[in-house]
């Protein structure tokens, strides 16, 4: 039986260069509030979630990309963090399966991204117990 394990969408945290510049140009005839809608938009069409046998990646407002890997069939998994990502806790993940040699899911911009990442490694160990 699948169930959710975690469900996140993008850090707002990573979108800190769009509010700033946002706020510098907001009192030009609100050309900010473009920075603002794009955060918007932006991160309300992507969401990760991890399932106790999936890891799946809704990209998308208006049409729809889903890129779903089973969690057995992970080869390995990168945690990606630049200085100001280590900073504010926010990063990528990058999962590999066997069956392509390039990293088949990436996961940007979120929060705690090593929590992340251990949660899907303890559901691998889980499954391979099985």
């Amino acid at each position: 039986d699948e169930k959710y394990l975690d469900e996140r969408r993008p850090a707002w945290r990573s979108y800190i260069k769009q509010f700033f510049f946002g706020t510098l140009l907001l009192p030009l005839f609100g050309l900010g509030l473009f920075f603002f809608l794009y955060v918007i938009l932006h991160r309300s069409g992507k969401l990760y979630v991890v399932t106790t046998t999936r890891v799946i990646t809704r990209k998308g407002l208006f049409s729809k990309l889903i890129d779903e890997i089973s969690i057995s069939d992970i080869k390995s998994m990168s945690v990606i963090q630049s200085f100001f990502d280590r900073l504010v806790d926010c990063g990528d993940i990058y999962i590999a399966t066997s069956a392509t040699s390039d990293v088949e899911i990436k996961v940007k911009n979120i929060c705690k991204p090593q929590e992340f990442k251990d949660m899907i490694s303890t559901q691998r160990s889980f499954l391979i117990l099985k």
